[in-house]
């Protein structure tokens, strides 16, 4: 502690960690994932009561002194890091200043796999492409999504960050991947609205795609244990795309999931204004456009600049469209996502930002996204 300017632990060595900030005289916080007390007392034997019980009674000596003793360094902490809105909540409850808790959702960014987890695990399980598959690594809660943390009230703007360097894993002789793939990162700045502006959200997987899109020697897999691609690779890339079936579940997948869409929100295809694709290719999009007979200014194409950003694609092209005055408050679209995984989503978005307005005086541009 001597030689930071900060000391920041997790709460169960927090009794430690304020008394050598007190003597150092530093800044000190700490981040809680559970109240311990609650957790201490369940694991002794002291109450049988879940954690929502627990906050509404009172207990013996020994639960009041692991209270009182909890209650003592978080009051003397600078800061709070709570995982979750329900946490903070109960913090709170113990008489902790509100501005002392910081809320800061868990999350994981682990070694790297390009065969996503969740593909893999419905594969395994023999889960039906049409039911739901949940993977957590730690606490994070990942089925919360942005409109479920918006809808619960845990966040009133969610700021959704998107990068890919797919660069670092082409080669420079591969004349295939390079004219594809673009690195590139988006911001997108979700809000809460009165009026929700998205909805009908679908999601899919389907592990038997993991080969065909891949880094194989990427993530904590020992080389032995690397995932083998279904056919050879014709270059010395890292990266393993196998084109023609990636192209083969795309147009599988991708018109049920505008019909199931389309269904939910009880719309025609006259009455979207934009089908918002992933970038994949304009051969792909083309495809797709034909499949789903829909007019090429339904169907706007953005891959000139800076190609398949994968993750970017759909924000970058909303960017754009907003740039180019065609896209505008009120507006209906359309968004699909397909690729890795396999993998597929969509939801229906309505326009609400008024972008001549926000380019105009960006100081008064903070509208719902």
């Amino acid at each position: 502690a001597k030689d930071r300017d900060v000391v920041y632990v997790n709460e169960h060595l927090a009794l430690l960690a304020v008394l050598a900030a007190k003597l150092r005289g530093k800044k000190c916080a700490i981040r809680i994932m559970v109240d311990g007390s609650w957790e201490i007392a369940h694991r002794y034997g002291w109450t049988d009561d879940d954690i929502d019980a627990y906050q509404r009674k009172t207990y013996g000596f020994k639960v009041w002194l692991a209270r009182t003793l909890q209650k003592w360094w978080w009051n003397r902490v600078d800061a709070i890091v709570s995982c979750s809105d329900y946490l903070r909540r109960i913090v709170i409850g113990y008489g902790i200043e509100p501005d002392k808790v910081r809320l800061i959702h868990n999350v994981y960014n682990g070694p790297k796999t390009f065969a996503t987890t969740k593909a893999q695990a419905r594969e395994k399980l023999g889960v039906p492409a049409d039911r739901k598959v949940v993977v957590t690594v730690c606490r994070l809660m990942v089925w919360k999504g942005v409109d479920g943390l918006i809808r619960a009230g845990s966040a009133q703007r969610v700021l959704l960050i998107t990068s890919e360097t797919y660069s670092k894993y082409i080669h420079p002789s591969d004349r295939s991947l390079r004219t594809i793939f673009g690195d590139g990162a988006a911001a997108t700045l979700v809000e809460a609205a009165d009026e929700p502006s998205l909805g009908s959200f679908i999601f899919g997987t389907d592990g038997r795609g993991a080969a065909a899109l891949m880094v194989a020697d990427g993530g904590a897999r020992p080389p032995e244990a690397a995932l083998k691609p279904n056919k050879r690779k014709r270059w010395p890339s890292r990266l393993y795309m196998d084109g023609p079936e990636l192209v083969k579940f795309t147009l599988e997948v991708v018109p049920p999931l505008v019909d199931r869409i389309l269904a939910d929100t009880g719309l025609t295809n006259e009455e979207v204004d934009f089908y918002l694709m992933h970038q994949a290719t304009v051969f792909m999009i083309d495809h797709l456009r034909n499949r789903l007979l829909l007019d090429s200014e339904k169907v706007p194409v953005d891959l000139d600049y800076c190609g398949n950003t994968v993750s970017s694609t759909i924000p970058i092209l909303m960017h754009d469209l907003r740039r180019s005055g065609k896209l505008k408050p009120g507006k209906r679209s359309m968004m699909i996502g397909f690729g890795v995984g396999f993998s597929w989503a969509g939801c229906m978005w309505t326009e609400t930002w008024a972008a001549e307005q926000a380019l105009a005086n960006p100081a008064a541009s903070h509208q719902a996204a």
